[in-house]
């Protein structure tokens, strides 16, 4: 759902090593833990692991991906501001595993 300005949120399932493509949103996003373990990295950085009760923030314009770590699921909400993301290629499972 989404409102005038493109702020948009949504609550978002993943199963265990399902994960998005890569992509970005024009003004950032927040992705709040709901339940289980997921996984969250930046293109080029270090990668989170997002617990019940985190907050992680992706900038505006920042590549990324998130989705459920290898043994688990993961439940987030998603807020994201500006319009529609950007949507990229899959992530590689070398990609997934890399900075964890």
């Amino acid at each position: 759902m989404a409102d005038p300005t493109g702020t948009g949120v949504a609550v978002v399932h993943f199963a265990a090593g399902s994960r998005t493509r890569w992509h970005r949103h024009p003004g950032g996003q927040f992705l709040i833990g709901i339940s289980g373990r997921g996984r969250v990295r930046t293109r080029g950085e270090r990668g989170h692991v997002l617990l019940p009760g985190d907050v992680i923030h992706v900038g505006p314009g920042e590549w990324h991906f998130h989705g459920g770590t290898p043994d688990s699921p993961m439940a987030h909400y998603a807020v994201s501001g500006g319009g529609a993301p950007e949507w990229a290629e899959p992530v590689t499972d070398e990609e997934y595993e890399e900075g964890f």
